[in-house]
């Protein structure tokens, strides 16, 4: 299955289609009860201060139908309650509307979640007589109905409170959870032309595909590919026939340039950490935009042994965004 490999970049400072978790910056202090504010809060997704943006990431499988995403809410009082209480969580357009409106013009805008990428299956949750801690809130999602180039947000909002005590009221700075995937232009389907060249030792090679040296034998690529993003300006791919489905586990990854205007290509450390990189080309290169889809060449000759000792490879792919 693919998944979104985010410990595998944390060395070049990527983020991985990924969900990330943060809730609205505080304009107000939110003390613990012993005099201060009775409240209810969604735990663990805090302001911006106390839990950055993109810090509480989870990885996400985009080939699985369902993923359920749990939290629970924190009571916060002097006392803990002597009755059950009932809380109601739900999408919050206007918080939506409100975050893309204070996004600078560079920022990314996010679009709403559709009732096919996610459902609450129970809108409502409880704290027990007795708890400060309630009963898990679930929201499932849909992952393999994202579409991977797109960022999507749901605000996650607490609506109402019933069976409080009076003064119980939602925290004004941590009851909205910006629950948010962050789509990548580069994302997506591909169709691919490509080929693995195999040689017995070293061979010469100048990037030019019309100079590829006549190889001992060669094997096929796989046909199709998808790009994952890592974040807004990176994502990965498999690498040749060589990447999530084998043992080597080898992967591209693609960081814009200028929006997009072009892009590098690197490789992850497993392909680096095994092989000699002897060149790296890109051409061809048709930049995602509104009206067109991404389209280009990479071509890599390394040698499979980290020394250069081993035997030479060229690996030659076309991606093709559908």
């Amino acid at each position: 299955m693919k998944y979104l490999k985010i410990s595998k970049y944390v060395g070049l400072s990527f983020l991985t289609l990924v969900l990330f978790f943060a809730c609205k910056k505080i304009k107000t202090d939110e003390p613990i009860g012993d005099g201060g504010q009775q409240i209810i809060r969604i735990l663990k997704y805090g302001s911006k201060e106390s839990a950055p943006f993109s810090s509480s990431a989870l990885t996400l499988d985009l080939s699985v139908a369902t993923y359920d995403f749990e939290c629970v809410l924190e009571y916060s009082s002097s006392q803990v309650p002597t009755s059950d209480v009932t809380v109601t969580l739900g999408y919050d357009a206007a918080a939506l509307a409100a975050f893309n409106a204070a996004q600078p013009a560079t920022g990314i805008k996010y679009i709403a979640f559709n009732n096919t990428q996610y459902t609450i299956p129970v809108a409502t949750t409880k704290f027990r007589a007795g708890q400060g801690i309630s009963e898990p809130f679930i929201v499932r999602f849909y992952p393999n109905q994202l579409d991977p180039s797109k960022s999507y947000m749901l605000p996650l909002a607490i609506t109402n409170i019933a069976g409080a005590p009076a003064g119980v009221v939602k925290a004004p700075a941590s009851s909205i959870a910006y629950l948010h995937v962050i789509g990548n232009a580069l994302a997506g389907n591909y169709n691919m032309t490509a080929l693995r060249y195999n040689y017995i030792g070293g061979v010469s090679f100048d990037g030019n595909p019309a100079n590829i040296p006549a190889p001992a034998s060669t094997t096929a690529i796989p046909a199709t590919k998808k790009i994952f993003p890592i974040d807004g300006d990176n994502a990965w791919a498999d690498f040749s026939n060589l990447g999530s489905l084998t043992s080597f586990d080898f992967e591209y990854v693609f960081t814009q340039v200028n929006n997009f205007a072009s892009i590098n290509v690197g490789y992850n450390s497993k392909f680096t950490s095994a092989n000699q990189i002897k060149g790296t080309y890109l051409s061809g290169y048709v930049p995602p935009t509104a009206t067109q889809k991404a389209r280009f060449r990479v071509i890599t000759h390394y040698n499979n042994d980290a020394t250069g000792a081993g035997n030479d490879r060229i690996i030659d792919e076309l991606f093709v965004q559908q």
